[in-house]
């Protein structure tokens, strides 16, 4: 499942489209204490951060900045407008419905064609700071299990960069550390083309970014595809690689003006369709009828059954956009994970309430583990593997010998 964030740094005239996928987890044990303001987790694995689209210009720097999200279609429009008022881009986004397209429409207005440049990145890895008494210094690669290295933190798996001349494409993709080598990890590209007329200047650092910069005048279409192995391992196609189906998907979404209106016109007759299903009159609170349309279409956003596959979205659906999400945005399988779908059966959405049960589903093997395992304390509450540990229905308390496989979340 795709997500997609908007932000802008106007000092520098620039949006940033950040793209999210609900399968991109780093499964490497971190211990975010070092790093983070956010104290509340110890050391897990967690939802990670995948890159995105940059658009930027100079002449747009010190911008004033304007959003604006259409439910009934889902469509994501957002202007820079420059301080002299003659200069300005349009930056429109559809998502594809049923596959993990996103075709980005840059209008310009300007009196004479301006230079843009359109970056490909991949996520920035494990942010690390710097010690004062250490300027320029670089972080160390990270290892599986392992704390990072000290206040630098670690660098978290692979990145790559490039650009495809032929193709007029971007691309990167990032791959985060395994746990183990028996681990399978994620690897997620992301591809970017633009149909035929532009031309572009061609750069990259072959690390993190791949840039093209064009004179622009009138409108640019980009169509970015962002493909992960699971999602091809689920398609019966394990075989191809996330960039090769990213490349191709993308090339096909922007090889024609039709081609790309195409990727409208279903996300259109998809979201008319869903909002036909069930609709709410709230008569005197308009603001509980709004909340309703609001809440329903984020969840038709985050989860859904044909693009989810077994990975549901967790505390922070599809929209995580850095190493960091509070609670590492992953399934807590408790209200958390439920409450996201109460409504849905009600509501007649049950197409995107399926995805929620693939991790409950997946964790039955190990919950029946743990259930023996946490009902045998129970019964011998002082046992050698748990001495010193109190066990009750509903709260466990561990004392520092206790080795459950969970570390006591189980009966949560």
């Amino acid at each position: 499942m795709l997500g997609l964030s908007i932000d802008a740094d106007v000092a520098r005239g620039s949006l940033t489209l950040h793209f999210g996928r609900n399968d991109m987890w780093g499964l490497r044990w971190y211990d975010r204490l070092k790093y983070s303001a956010f104290q509340s987790d110890s050391t897990f694995p967690r939802r990670l951060a995948i890159g995105g689209l940059t658009i930027s210009a100079a002449k747009l720097a010190g911008a004033r900045f304007h959003a604006l999200q259409f439910l009934d279609n889902a469509t994501v429009v957002a202007s820079l407008n420059a301080p002299d008022n003659q200069t300005s881009v349009r930056v429109e986004v559809v998502l594809s419905p049923t596959e993990n397209i996103a075709v980005t429409r840059i209008a310009v207005a300007a009196s004479a064609p301006l230079e843009l440049n359109v970056t490909s990145f991949a996520a920035p890895l494990l942010p690390y700071k710097a010690a004062a008494d250490q300027p320029g210094a670089k972080p160390a690669t990270c290892k599986p299990n392992e704390p990072d290295p000290g206040v630098l933190g670690c660098l978290d798996g692979h990145t790559s960069a490039a650009v495809d001349a032929a193709r007029r494409m971007l691309w990167a993709v990032r791959t985060p550390l395994n746990a183990s080598s028996n681990t399978n990890a994620v690897t997620v590209a992301a591809a970017s083309a633009f149909a035929p007329g532009v031309v572009c200047k061609l750069s990259t650092d072959s690390m993190l970014s791949a840039s093209c910069i064009a004179a622009v005048s009138g409108t640019v279409t980009v169509a970015s595809a962002v493909i992960s192995n699971f999602e091809l391992e689920a398609s019966g196609t394990p075989s191809l690689q996330p960039m090769q189906a990213a490349a191709a998907k993308a090339a096909a979404a922007a090889a024609s003006v039709a081609s790309a209106e195409r990727v409208r016109e279903q996300s259109n007759a998809w979201w008319k369709q869903f909002w036909d299903e069930a609709s709410v009159n709230i008569p005197g609170m308009p603001w509980l009828e709004e909340f309703y349309y609001a809440q329903t279409y984020m969840i038709a956003s985050a989860s859904r059954e044909n693009t989810s596959g077994p990975f549901p979205a967790g505390l922070w659906g599809p929209w995580v956009f850095s190493d960091e999400p509070g609670w590492g945005g992953d399934f807590t399988l408790d209200y958390n994970h439920e409450a996201n779908h109460w409504g849905l059966p009600a509501n007649n959405r049950l197409g995107i309430a399926w995805p929620q049960f693939a991790p409950i589903i997946s964790y039955l093997p190990q919950a029946r583990k743990e259930g023996a395992l946490f009902l045998g304390f129970i019964n011998k509450s002082h046992t050698p593997e748990c001495k010193g540990a109190l066990h009750y229905p509903g709260v466990c308390a561990c004392a520092p010998v206790c080795a459950i496989p969970s570390s006591c979340w189980a009966d949560w």
